[in-house]
């Protein structure tokens, strides 16, 4: 309540945004939009054009930089809370998310996105907390590096889910309008454009459990605030009137950060980001080159047609002895068409390994168990072995993740204390593909240097701080 009260007052001040679309009759409301006496708080170079203006014909001049706190699920602030689920529940529903997550992320490597209409499973790990319309509407999001698309329920509803909190209701904003098919806005936004009966774009989305959401494509204010500026940014969204949920994850809404025109990293004009996060409730996402954390060692980002996170990755570690993968396990399509390559996915719980680096590693790490006497279990899909002490166990082996030109120790990373057993927080993946999973990058910052196309990595100290 003391967020939602924040930012209304803030908005009640006057406080606006960097960017800021043209001022023009609103084609659902009545109502006509004037944003000559906007302003920004949020972080900008000296030279900042305050009057900027932007859409995805018209790429933003001035790059705008804001912060998204994440919130963790088993946070009572998040929509996702639930008491009477252990932890262990939780991120055994995520793990069994992450399969079927990275199954959809092979199938677009493999065959574009142009093959499938699907869209990827999203986990429930993280939300960030943002603003709709004007006055502004609180509602969450779930941030994904694997969709490009921002979308939320919206009123009146064909028909729609429950959710926390309230669906937005375009009718009570005086900024919400909708786009026509025949603007730019609409033709260089969807890929498979529709029109509705009164030549507005409509947008359609369809996941692999059989959810999904249809609606219009509108142009609306967002507001993102966080403990030192406030920003207000002009983006086109999907308002969704007509949404199923099948699997019971109940989502707000999506907050798409692919490396795509129509993402809300492409619509603000980001030449860079980072997020670290502790898998309990620090972290955040900072947008913008003045505020993204580029620090530590950089390696490389390797481009694609699908807007992905792909990694210059070489081989696995353990015990200070490389894998010796074959190139083509690790390697990019260009050069090796059998594979798909390395990505850093944020809705990955748990690395997705390919299949022949898993079981090189898994024989080497039952070596080195066996040495020690341990017995070997399982836990749902997951490799254990006993350890009635309670913590992890310091003879657990030592695994390195090598890219180019850098080498990233997991050390707890790699594995989690389940009751009185230490577990390999590794799975194998039966495609060539591999997913650098979200647990393996707890406290370890990430800086995607999307104009040079470098990654930075760092590790930080307990709950993110450097």
């Amino acid at each position: 309540m003391a967020i939602k009260f924040l930012i209304n007052f803030i908005y009640m001040l006057g406080v606006a945004t960097l960017m800021v679309p043209p001022s023009h009759a609103n084609h659902s409301t009545g109502f006509s939009r004037d944003f000559s006496s906007i302003t920004s708080l949020a972080f900008s170079p000296p030279s900042a054009n305050k009057s900027a203006t932007s859409s995805l014909a018209d790429p933003p001049s001035v790059e705008i930089s804001f912060s998204l706190p994440l919130i963790h699920q088993t946070s009572p602030l998040s929509p996702f809370y639930d008491p009477k689920k252990t932890e262990g529940e939780i991120f055994l529903e995520n793990v069994q998310i992450s399969g079927e997550r990275a199954q959809y992320l092979y199938l677009i490597r493999a065959q574009g996105t142009g093959t499938s209409r699907l869209q990827i499973p999203l986990t429930r790990d993280f939300v960030v907390l943002y603003s709709i319309g004007t006055p502004p509407v609180e509602t969450f999001g779930v941030p994904d590096t694997g969709s490009d698309l921002v979308w939320l329920q919206c009123e009146p509803c064909q028909s729609c889910y429950d959710q926390i909190p309230i669906r937005f209701d375009w009718r009570e904003s005086s900024s919400y309008e909708l786009v026509e098919c025949t603007s730019s806005k609409c033709t260089g936004f969807i890929n498979q454009m529709t029109c509705d009966d009164d030549d507005y774009c409509e947008y359609e989305v369809n996941y692999e459990d059989g959810s999904y959401s249809r609606g219009n494509i509108a142009e609306e204010i967002m507001t993102v605030a966080s403990t030192h500026s406030t920003s207000r940014i002009a983006v086109l969204f999907g308002c969704g009137f007509n949404n199923s949920e099948t699997s019971g994850r109940n989502y707000p809404s999506m907050v798409g950060l692919q490396n795509t025109k129509r993402s809300l990293l492409g619509q603000v004009g980001a030449k860079a980001f980072s997020y670290c996060h502790d898998n309990k409730n620090n972290g955040a996402i900072q947008i913008g080159r003045y505020n993204a954390r580029l620090w530590g060692r950089k390696t490389a980002l390797l481009p694609n047609s699908e807007g992905l996170y792909l990694v210059d990755f070489k081989d696995i570690m353990v015990n200070k002895r490389t894998l010796d993968m074959p190139s083509y396990v690790f390697g990019h399509e260009d050069n090796y068409p059998e594979t798909t390559g390395v990505m850093i996915d944020s809705g990955t719980a748990i690395t997705q390994l390919h299949s022949m680096a898993f079981e090189a590693l898994l024989t080497k790490i039952i070596a080195h168990m066996n040495n020690k006497g341990k017995r070997m279990s399982r836990w749902n899909s997951l490799y254990c072995w006993d350890n009635p002490g309670g913590v992890l166990d310091p003879s657990l082996p030592e695994i390195l993740f090598v890219f180019v030109d850098l080498s990233l120790r997991l050390g707890s990373n790699a594995w989690r204390q389940q009751e009185q057993d230490s577990c390999l927080m590794i799975a194998r993946f039966p495609h060539p593909l591999t997913i650098i999973g979200r647990y393996q990058l707890r406290n370890i910052n990430l800086g995607f240097d999307l104009e040079n196309m470098k990654l930075w990595i760092d590790i930080q100290k307990p709950d993110c701080r450097p």
